[in-house]
């Protein structure tokens, strides 16, 4: 069991290594589940164990948790990647290069809030394409309920609200 619960953590430090980005807690569980490795419990397991061990860390934001290789974690992938077999590796190429367009796509607009230290909440809203951000904005309102509602409306209508900031400004 021991064995097999490190080379499933070399997995994950593989899979964020190779994907070059920061991955949603789904997208990581996903491959695990795609590839019958492991049962969801398990998987989430392992990925507690490795923020536990600061081999990775997480942002949380309005509605996904991302986890980023830690430079330890990069160091510790680059002195136990032998561990995983040919065939895993195969899997996270595969799985990688099915599903690294839309991973993208999903990771390319954030949003998150926090408790602002003058009163109320700041609303952190990101866009990047092509790894440049082309979009940084923080918002502060009054309440909870008006941070959210940013958050997933900032989703689902960046581009438009992007275009008209942009549009405002000439």
């Amino acid at each position: 069991m021991a064995d097999t619960d490190i080379i499933y953590k070399v997995t994950v430090l593989s899979l964020l290594k190779r994907a070059d980005l920061p991955l949603k807690n789904r997208q990581v569980v996903d491959f695990f589940l795609d590839y019958n490795l492991t049962d969801y419990f398990h998987a989430q397991a392992i990925i507690g164990d490795l923020l536990d061990s600061g081999l990775i860390r997480e942002d949380k934001t309005h509605n996904a948790t991302v986890y980023h290789l830690s430079e330890d974690g990069e160091n510790a992938y680059e002195s136990m990647k032998e561990k995983l077999t040919a065939g895993i590796s195969d899997d996270i190429k595969a799985y990688l290069s099915d599903n690294g367009g839309q991973m993208k796509k999903e990771n390319s607009v954030t949003s998150r809030y926090r408790t602002a230290p003058s009163g109320g909440y700041d609303v952190i809203l990101k866009a990047t394409e092509e790894d440049r951000e082309i979009i940084s904005l923080t918002v502060n309102v009054p309440d909870k309920a008006e941070a959210e509602a940013l958050c997933y409306n900032w989703k689902v209508r960046y581009t438009e609200t992007y275009l008209s900031l942009i549009e405002m400004l000439k």
